[in-house]
């Protein structure tokens, strides 16, 4: 099972987010599981946009959101905490 591999499950939409609660059942762990654009905009649980059959800047936008997402994923992560 994954959450007992990984320290970290970062799903980019709400659908995905809900079948790893379905798959995971009772293992679920809410504190390992953080949506991606939770890391740009906290507790606002919005989806990372599909850019499928739009224009090609709507992949750079994506890109360019996931790109800053995962930097703060990485601050975040790795920054030392204080008490």
């Amino acid at each position: 099972m994954d959450y007992e591999n990984f320290d970290l499950i970062v799903p980019m939409a709400n659908d995905v987010l809900h079948d790893i609660q379905q798959i995971s059942g009772l293992k679920f762990s809410a504190g390992k599981t953080k949506l991606m654009l939770d890391f740009l905009f906290p507790a606002t649980a919005i989806d990372v946009p599909d850019p499928w059959s739009r224009s090609e800047a709507a992949y750079h936008e994506v890109f360019d959101l996931i790109d800053k997402a995962c930097d703060r994923l990485i601050e975040e992560y790795t920054s030392v905490k204080q008490p």
